[in-house]
């Protein structure tokens, strides 16, 4: 199959990161006209015309990420929650999943780019649809759960994600149609 110049083999559906799925990334964003904010202003202008909404209060919070990138689209939000309830429920536990990092501008990840290799200047961050849940702070047995949790929702075509670890995080973009989805709700 051929896609965009790069010739890609059977799908498999992996958390392994790769140009292929930066490729399902940067597609999902052009075809569904998702805006790439630019600079803080645009991030401000979208967030008080509520195309970006507050991160659900449901996840805790890296209190490094800057409250200007603590924002996400309302589909993501439906994911966090979705996650929130479904980790809790196999855990029963008072430990909440910690999100740390959200929608990014443009400017800003080129600014990151210069220190962090893995930061690419297209990253659906920009676009508000991504997110990174942090793996510090959870048992193997959590972690692995996540990954079959996200495993899952890959297959069904309502995310693409990747399990850093250099970083340590699970990189998430939430597609629209997760709204709809009726798999593990």
């Amino acid at each position: 199959m051929l896609l965009t110049g790069l010739y890609v083999q059977a799908q498999k559906v992996t958390l392994t990161g790769s140009k292929y799925s930066q490729e399902i990334q940067n597609n999902y964003s052009n075809k569904h006209t998702l805006v790439r904010i630019k600079d803080e202003e645009e991030l401000k202008l979208m967030v008080s015309d509520g195309y970006l909404e507050p991160i659900s209060d449901v996840v805790l919070i890296d209190t490094n990420l800057r409250k200007e990138f603590k924002y996400c689209l309302p589909w993501v939000n439906i994911f966090l929650n979705d996650l929130v309830v479904n980790f809790t429920n196999e855990f029963s536990s008072y430990r909440r999943v910690k999100l740390n990092s959200a929608v990014r501008t443009v400017e800003y990840q080129k600014n990151l780019r210069k220190i962090n290799s893995n930061a690419a200047i297209n990253s659906s961050h920009t676009t508000g649809a991504t997110i990174d849940i942090t793996k510090l702070g959870l048992s193997l047995e959590e972690i692995k759960w996540l990954r079959e949790y996200l495993l899952d929702l890959e297959r069904v075509k309502v995310v693409e994600a990747t399990e850093e670890n250099s970083q340590l995080v699970f990189h998430i973009m939430v597609f629209k149609n997760y709204e709809t989805h009726t798999y593990l709700q």
